[in-house]
């Protein structure tokens, strides 16, 4: 069995680079949805924030942003 299921030119480099990268956006949604308030339930909101704060650091998403200077 294939882990590409048959699709060629996968570069997994790239692909988990870009997973990286955009875990910051559940961060930043919930981020956000503290800053606003009344969204949803505030003990959710601060589990999802641990939850979503541990992933962005243990893969190192910010490092994952391309570099645009």
């Amino acid at each position: 069995m294939s882990w590409n299921n048959g699709i060629a030119g996968i570069d997994v480099k790239m692909l988990l680079q870009r997973y990286r990268a955009h875990l910051i956006y559940p961060f930043e949604a919930m981020i956000v949805t503290l800053a606003i308030g009344g969204m949803m339930n505030l003990e959710s909101n601060h589990e999802l924030i641990r939850r979503t704060a541990a992933a962005v650091e243990d893969l190192d998403a910010f490092a994952a942003l391309p570099n645009i200077a």
